[in-house]
């Protein structure tokens, strides 16, 4: 029996096989597949083309076989049996997967078809990000061949869900072709450390995907270098194209005390006599544990156990796809439908493509269309009952509980919960006003332990942040491993080189973005006007001034000199948050949840930020790295710090301004430590600025930008140790505002202390309690393993402009009214400084 909703199926299809002259032909008119029990039917969207689909057939000759392995598409029938399998499959829903193409046993098994019959188990879902093209480019033989290389050849230790403890150093040959980008991901994803051989001009691709370091293959010496590296401890090898010369580097590069190989081609004879190596040769579809009727050493045998462990791999696979965690090689998109199948496997054959996945397009615009109105409508994942939290106490305003309240007044509710909730170990849940995404839960602080040090497979930022900004609907940059890990190794690991260009860049910044003698707007010059020198005070937007310089000095450490420069880069880098914020708001209130698939069309949201993505790709060329990819890293990371950094910095400097007693210390230990460096800034000079730092932690604790931390949302349900229950769905976070103004642990909570932290490391520790430590009680950067990891470039961006208005310009609020603060702006969990209030600069002159 046969699930489906689709009766009108056609009786016949377009397919390539193999011919009576062993030749791959378009055939019009072949059968559609017979579905048997534990397999869904896929109306085809995209295929990928992989070198295997002209080795199998020239390899071994079946005439009437359909060729091809890798698809994506939308399913139109289930098996019966598949919902005993433990998948979970409806009609619509859009998935990917791979195929035994010219498969001797069934000649109707091949992905180059407009309709193919896929073994559930063996099947995965595409995520609400991932596009057919990307789905197919991703590759699910590529996949399968690695989960049995790395894990039951090599036998790496380590799975998705619970990453290894002692990472392993895994060479992977030809890191720039599709299987070793998507190699270097999972090997990262499970917890080692991939390195790698391509060409040159291939190596950022290689290093974007993961690669630790990159090696030229090309190079003589490229084998004594890896062994080098390795200080000749290297014991595993994924080598996918086993060949004489790829054979000579891998076991050139092996460590002296041997280690496991994993070929994807068949070996030669003389590998096997390397007692100190245990080879294994490994083949996509022998994970599907079926017998395959192969020759020349390609035979298998049934192999229930293989089939086992490849339904658990899919497993692990289809979590890391359900959070973002897994993307597709660089894809090259051929038009003509079956045409450019035939065109595409010519390419492959005569290695005429490099660094790219060959794609082919077969669904029509109209299926493509219908399928994403079933997939949107069905997709939609309902807010979480408030059945489903009623173990859990709800708090509310006593009076005018309205959603606009939540979002003006959310500071006082929240102290509220924790003097009566949170403090006591109880969590607590309130209103959330988007009401569509249901109640929101805050923990007690003794969560955070098992929160902060948890997967985002189980705990997931990237999910809160799309839930609340919609960022699959507007085409909004998101996260990516890659941009955090350039921020939290690379980036922190060169600040040091980096000071003095950004303390050069701040007070070029500064002079820029002040009107000139002619009266100029502030913060709309081009760059590089002549110094100021008028010794008139000069009115200007503290925020606006600030933000453009943060902005200067962000991108010089992310995109070099001479963007850092570019008005145009400047402005697409202060406007990419607001259009993100403004996206989401303009979405959410022209579509219901079903309906939203149709903003990306019609919306100018989208548009605009797809407009400004892609001048960030013009503005980043030249470089050898897919520009679309590392435009939208470079956005993210804009995002992710630009105004939270000038907010921080603005709001230090308005506290400054208003304790002349604090203002006239500080400066003077600033002067004293530029007079010292000569101007030539270390980190050992920025860290002796001690009343600095302590002061903006006092600021950063007093004024937050933000009340809670530790933002997430639960991809499945679970429970806590003491028995807690979050269903899937669930947005949580921790009251860090609260525990900042928590008497208990600070004294006086109520009071300006900006000396407070320097106290502290002075008599408790003097490696904690600075602006950029992070602890149970200092949360104003979240908590444990995901924690920001810009936080470190944060701290200096803010104190080298600090130094360069506190030493270069006498700086006055244009209104105190009193001394006082201007009062900061609230909005749900957030707040900021004043963005209206004016200062008043003019350049101080010796003598």
């Amino acid at each position: 029996m046969t699930i489906s909703s689709t009766p009108n199926q056609p009786p016949k299809q377009t397919v390539i096989l193999e011919g009576d002259d062993l030749r791959l032909r378009i055939e019009h008119n072949a059968p559609l597949p017979v579905l048997r029990p534990d397999e869904v039917l896929v109306r085809t969207m995209a295929v990928a083309l992989n070198p295997c689909d002209y080795k199998m057939h020239e390899r071994f000759p079946s005439p009437g076989a359909i060729d091809g392995c890798d698809f994506s598409g939308i399913i139109l029938a289930i098996g019966s049996a598949v919902p005993s399998l433990r998948v979970s499959f409806e009609i619509g829903d859009r998935v990917f997967g791979a195929v035994h193409g010219s498969n001797p046993i069934r000649h109707e098994s091949g992905s180059f078809a407009e309709y193919i019959a896929s073994e559930a188990q063996f099947t995965l879902k595409i995520p609400d990000s991932m596009s057919f093209e990307e789905a197919a480019a991703l590759g699910g033989t590529g996949l399968a061949t690695l989960g049995m290389a790395l894990f039951r050849t090599l036998e790496l230790p380590g799975t998705p869900e619970e990453p290894a403890q002692n990472p392993q150093t895994v060479l992977v040959h030809g890191g720039s072709s599709s299987v070793g980008t998507i190699a270097m991901q999972l090997l990262r994803l499970v917890g080692h450390v991939p390195i790698t051989t391509c060409s040159p001009r291939n190596w950022a691709l290689a290093k974007e995907y993961g690669a630790e370091e990159v090696f030229d293959y090309h190079e003589p010496e490229c084998a004594q270098k890896i062994k080098a590296y390795t200080r000749n401890t290297l014991r595993y090898v994924l080598d996918p194209f086993t060949d004489a010369k790829s054979i000579a580097l891998c076991c050139g590069a092996m460590g002296r005390a041997g280690g496991r190989y994993a070929c994807l081609e068949m070996h030669p004879e003389y590998l096997l006599e390397k007692r100190t190596l245990k080879v294994g040769f490994v083949m996509g579809p022998a994970l599907l544990g079926h017998r395959l009727e192969l020759d020349y050493g390609y035979e298998r045998e049934a192999d229930l156990e293989m089939r086992q462990f490849g339904v658990r791999w899919y497993r692990s696979i289809q979590w890391l796809l359900d959070h973002g965690r897994l993307r597709p090689h660089p894809l090259r998109v051929l038009p003509g439908r079956f045409d450019a199948i035939l065109q595409g496997i010519e390419m492959l054959k005569s290695k005429s493509v490099s660094g790219e996945k060959l794609v082919v397009v077969i669904g029509n615009l109209a299926t493509i269309a219908v399928a994403s109105i079933i997939w949107r409508r069905l997709s939609i994942q309902p807010p979480v009952s408030k059945d489903a939290l009623a173990h859990i106490p709800e708090v509310r305003f006593d009076e005018n509980d309205t959603p606009e309240r939540y979002t003006q007044d959310s500071r006082s509710l929240l102290f509220k919960c924790y003097d009566k909730y949170l403090r006591h170990g109880i969590p607590v849940q309130m209103r959330n006003p988007i009401g569509e995404l249901g109640p929101q839960v805050l923990l007690p602080m003794k969560y955070l332990d098992e929160v902060k040090y948890a997967s985002t497979h189980l705990f997931s930022f990237p999910l809160f942040s799309e839930k609340v900004f919609l960022l699959n609907y507007s085409d909004a940059p998101q996260q990516t491993d890659a941009a955090a890990h350039v921020v939290r190794v690379q980036l922190t690991k060169n600040l040091g080189m980096l000071a003095n260009g950004m303390y050069q860049e701040a007070v070029e910044g500064l002079q820029a973005n002040l009107p000139d003698s002619k009266g100029c707007s502030p913060c709309r010059i081009y760059l590089f006007q002549p110094s100021l020198t008028s010794v008139e005070w000069n009115t200007v937007p503290a925020y606006s001034l600030l933000a453009n310089v943060t902005a200067r000095v962000t991108a010089l450490a992310l995109v070099g000199p001479e963007l850092c420069r570019n008005r145009e880069w400047i402005d697409i880098s202060l406007q990419t948050t607001f259009a993100i914020f403004n996206a989401a708001f303009t979405i959410r209130a022209k579509y219901s949840p079903g309906w939203r698939w149709l903003a990306r069309w019609q919306s100018d949201a989208p548009r605009k930020m797809r407009a400004m993505r892609a001048r960030a790709v013009e503005l980043l060329t030249p470089c050898d790295k897919p520009l679309a990819r590392i435009a939208d890293e470079q956005l993210f990371l804009t995002v992710a710090s630009m105004h939270t950094t000038s907010s921080s910095l603005t709001s230090v400097l308005y506290d400054l301004l208003i304790r002349p007693e604090y203002c006239a210390e500080i400066t003077q230990e600033v002067q004293d430590a530029l007079a010292e460096c000569g101007g030539n800034w270390t980190l050992q000079q920025v860290a002796k600025m001690k009343k600095l730092d302590s002061f903006m932690k006092e600021s950063q604790r007093v004024h937050p930008i933000g009340f809670i931390t530790a933002q997430r949302a639960t991809v499945r349900s679970h429970t806590f140790k003491d028995g807690l229950h979050l269903p899937a769905g669930v947005i949580f976070q921790f009251p860090a505002d609260a525990v900042h103004h928590d008497p208990e642990i600070y004294p006086d909570p109520n009071r300006f202390d900006g000396y407070r932290f320097l106290r502290l490391r002075e008599t408790v520790d003097p490696n904690r309690f600075h602006f950029a430590s992070v602890s149970d009680t200092m949360l104003g950067f979240g908590a444990g393993s995901h924690a920001c990891p810009g936080r470190f470039f944060t701290a200096l961006a803010i104190k080298l402009i600090l130094v360069v208005l506190l030493t270069q310009y006498e700086v006055k609020l244009a209104d105190s009214k009193d001394g006082c603060r201007p009062p900061d702006t609230f909005h749900d969990f957030n707040m900021g400084p004043s963005q209206e209030a004016q200062i008043m600069l003019r350049k101080k002159f010796d003598g």
